[in-house]
């Protein structure tokens, strides 16, 4: 990274998500006040359940479409899963012309963000560190299959024009993909035969991995190069669903 910020991973916690639960309590009492008390609201949510949750879930949806927003999400997520036990600082890179030390709200993060660069962020403390680059799946996740996900590295990750290369022997690839229901998606079949096809390849990236929501009871993070394993978070133990309803991040 050429002109990074670095921000400690409980801080951007507290900044992202608490701009996110001020923004979601404030639309959800314009929207609902004159249908539902603020108990039966934040009732709806804590549940899971009902008109409020299900609205309060597409505008979540909507708001992880902005690919800075999403950016910051991921690194939060994937700080849980490199540094168990510690409180690393993630690292994004500023656009051209900012030079800042300190961040006070995501707005003020999102002006000097650039989104378009080879490492979407770092994470590190003070024994190791790890530069990723996060992928969406592109195809329908209905269509999955091992044959299919191989096409998509092949074209889009193994080329050496593309992130397969000597410059990137420390970057981390991380492919979020989206589990339906009733797919043809089998868990450790799938990527067994994935991570096989990987080890006759010339790779030079660190890492290829794939995370996605297991049924809304686990974050899961699912490594197919240079070894295969996994490993997951309970979906209670994630950061937003901890702080979705701690008022203390709502203090400034």
């Amino acid at each position: 990274m050429n002109n990074p910020i670095c921000i400690p991973n409980e801080r951007l916690i507290h900044l992202f998500y608490r701009q996110l639960t001020i923004e979601k309590t404030d639309r959800l009492i314009k929207h609902f006040s004159n249908k539902y008390s603020l108990a039966d609201i934040l009732g709806q949510l804590k549940a899971e359940n009902g008109e409020v949750y299900e609205y309060d879930k597409n505008e979540i949806d909507k708001f992880a479409t902005i690919t800075a927003h999403e950016e910051i999400a991921n690194a939060i997520t994937l700080a849980g899963f490199y540094f168990l036990d510690t409180n690393p600082v993630i690292c994004f890179e500023m656009k051209r012309g900012f030079n800042k030390k300190d961040v006070e709200s995501i707005d003020e993060l999102l002006d000097i963000l650039e989104t378009d660069t080879e490492i979407d962020f770092s994470i590190k403390d003070d024994r190791k560190e790890f530069h990723f680059q996060f992928k969406s799946y592109p195809e329908k996740y209905k269509n999955w299959n091992p044959k299919r996900v191989i096409e998509y590295l092949d074209k889009s990750i193994l080329p050496q024009s593309e992130y397969n290369n000597d410059i990137n022997s420390n970057l981390i690839i991380v492919i979020s993909i989206k589990p339906e229901e009733q797919s043809n998606f089998r868990e450790s079949q799938d990527f067994d035969k994935i991570y096989k096809y990987l080890k006759h390849q010339n790779i030079h990236l660190q890492e290829i991995n794939f995370i996605y929501n297991r049924n809304m009871e686990h974050m899961v993070w699912y490594q197919v190069h240079p070894e295969k394993g996994h490993y997951k978070i309970p979906w209670q133990n994630l950061p937003y669903q901890r702080v979705k309803f701690n008022s203390s991040y709502l203090d400034p």
